[in-house]
């Protein structure tokens, strides 16, 4: 479970399916992802880096812009 500190008294996620990957623990769950206390969050964003339209387009709305660090 997964707590999401957006919400007041921390609403609990559970995850809908739980993977093992040595000692990494990947936890699937089902929620905007902008709605996620994470440590990070990574975006499949095209070459151009289009910051106008979908997830990334959100992901930046919620973070601000001065959180985005581009890694390549």
């Amino acid at each position: 479970m997964i707590r999401d500190s957006s919400y007041p008294r921390y609403r609990v996620i559970k995850a809908v399916d739980i993977f093992y990957d040595g000692l990494l623990k990947i936890q699937l769950i089902q929620d905007a992802i902008t709605n996620i206390a994470a440590d990070v969050i990574l975006s499949s964003a095209d070459t151009e880096l289009s910051i106008r339209v979908g997830v990334f387009k959100r992901i930046i709305e919620r973070g601000g812009i001065e959180e985005y660090d581009l890694k390549q």
